[in-house]
C-alpha cells in the first residue's frame, strides 16, 4: 500500500510539474551602449564655419565642418558567454578651405563605450574618448578628468579678439615624448561647448603656432 501511494504521489507532481508555465526568453533586443551627455561638446552642426587667426602671423584659415555623423555599429559576441550588442560611432570632419583647395585640418573619431583588457568585455559606457587621425592624439575625452595620454585644464573665462569665451576646457597631448626630441609635439585643443574648438595650440622642439577663433556660424 505504501509503494502505491508513492506511485500516486510522484505521479501527481510529475503530472503538475508538466502543466507548470515555463517562460523561455525568446527576446532578440541586444543591449545599446549610447553616447552620454558629454558628445554635446564636439558634435557640431554640419556645414558650420570657422575662421581661425594665427596670432603670430596674422594669416586667417576658413575652416568648415564636412562631415558630423553619429552611427550604430554591432558587435558579434567574442566569447560564447557574452551577447552581442551596439553602440554608437562618432566622426567629425573639418576642411581647411583654401580658394578651390580643400585640405583635413581636423579628423576626429569617438566610440560610445570602454572595454577592459578582454577584447568586448564592457567595462562601462559613462566616458569615452576622442582620438584625432592620424596620429591618434587623445584630444577630448569625458567626463573631464587627467589620464596616461592627456592633460585637462578647466579654464572658466578667455578672453581674445575682442570675444569672451567662459567655461572652456582644454586637453593637451605630447606623447610622453621629451620637448628636446625632434619629434616632440605638443597639442592643445580649446573646447566650449555649443561652439567648437575655439584655439589650437602646437608647440614643436623649435615653433609654436596659436590658432585663435575670431568668427564662426
Amino acid at each position: 500500500m505504501k509503494h502505491n501511494f508513492s506511485y500516486y504521489f510522484f505521479s501527481i507532481i510529475i503530472l503538475l510539474s508538466s502543466c507548470a508555465k515555463v517562460e523561455v526568453n525568446t527576446s532578440n533586443e541586444k543591449k545599446t551602449y549610447k553616447f552620454n551627455e558629454g558628445l554635446e561638446y564636439i558634435n557640431l552642426p554640419l556645414n558650420r564655419f570657422f575662421i581661425y587667426k594665427d596670432s603670430a602671423t596674422g594669416i586667417t584659415s576658413n575652416v568648415k565642418v564636412t562631415e558630423s555623423k553619429v552611427e550604430t555599429q554591432y558587435m558579434s559576441p567574442v566569447y560564447f558567454w557574452e551577447d552581442g550588442y551596439y553602440y554608437e560611432t562618432y566622426r567629425l570632419l573639418l576642411s581647411k578651405i583654401t580658394g578651390n583647395t580643400i585640405e583635413n585640418w581636423f579628423s576626429g573619431n569617438a566610440i560610445s563605450y570602454n572595454t577592459s583588457g578582454l577584447i568586448g568585455l564592457i567595462v562601462d559606457n559613462s566616458k569615452f574618448s576622442f582620438y584625432e587621425g592620424p596620429a591618434v592624439t587623445n584630444c577630448f575625452f569625458y567626463p573631464f578628468a587627467s589620464d596616461t595620454s592627456g592633460i585637462y585644464g578647466f579654464i572658466p573665462v578667455m578672453n581674445f579678439e575682442g570675444k569672451t569665451y567662459r567655461n572652456i576646457h582644454r586637453f593637451t597631448s605630447t606623447k610622453g615624448l621629451n620637448p628636446t626630441d625632434a619629434n616632440y609635439k605638443k597639442i592643445s585643443y580649446f573646447w566650449v561647448k555649443g561652439i567648437g574648438i575655439i584655439k589650437k595650440e602646437t608647440i614643436t622642439n623649435n615653433t609654436t603656432e596659436t590658432l585663435l577663433l575670431i568668427q564662426y556660424g
